[in-house]
């Protein structure tokens, strides 16, 4: 974890996860990915959420909670299917919270990534993944990259073309309720010259200023694996 005053110093918090904070029945050696954290006001806890991709214990989404957002976090629990999926785990995955404060799901199949889904997490604890609801079915190749933004009313679903660790174009689709219906995909505008600036679309942080609301769009660089960045 870190922490930042104006989003460009940052100050080092320390790891929030190890395999200590994972127990001995995870491997130390698994794969973690795409992760989120969100507060639970009733629990007072931290919630970590992410992929979880072993070859000798399985994947899934994993849980992890901690008194504070720098952790430690220690490991709750393991879900390896969502409901109304096509596949049982996620593909990329984002945690997206509403102005309500209520937390979803942002996410796409593993495996077969054309499909699109929202699901709630568990209201009481957030240590599970409500049934998900399919938003939409992407063309030949997928999507990942999955994020959610809201602005004006609208909810705007987020992604990016499959490219593996390369860099890509940023789509988007938009619609008055969470669960849709949404409008037709469309390119974010800027995103297809550069490639995204040379990123792959990753999460959107909402400022709220003063006289306006700034969305800022954060895109990943896989420069070490696809030499590109």
């Amino acid at each position: 974890a870190y922490s930042s005053p104006d989003l460009v110093n940052w100050t080092f918090e320390g790891d929030v996860l190890t395999p200590a904070g994972l127990g001995q029945q995870f491997d130390p050696n698994a794969w973690l990915g795409r992760m989120g954290v969100v507060y639970n006001k009733e629990t007072r806890k931290y919630v970590l959420i992410t992929q979880y991709s072993s070859k000798g214990t399985g994947g899934g989404v994993l849980f992890a909670t901690s008194d504070s957002p720098a952790g430690p976090f220690v490991f709750e629990r393991l879900q390896a299917r969502i409901d109304n999926v096509a596949t049982p785990t996620s593909g990329d995955q984002t945690v997206f919270i509403d102005d309500d404060g209520k937390p979803y799901l942002i996410f796409s199949n593993n495996g077969d990534r054309r499909q699109l889904y929202v699901a709630a997490l568990r209201a009481s604890d957030y240590l599970a993944i409500e049934p998900a609801t399919h938003i939409y079915s992407a063309p030949a190749g997928g999507r990942e990259g999955n994020a959610m933004f809201k602005y004006k009313g609208l909810y705007y679903f987020c992604s990016s073309d499959l490219h593996g660790w390369n860099a890509s174009r940023s789509f988007y689709m938009t619609s008055p309720n969470i669960l849709g219906p949404y409008t037709p995909e469309r390119i974010i505008e800027g995103s297809e010259a550069d490639f995204s600036h040379v990123s792959q679309n990753g999460f959107f942080i909402p400022v709220q200023g003063s006289a306006a609301t700034t969305v800022l769009y954060a895109g990943d660089r896989w420069s070490n694996f696809a030499g590109n960045g």
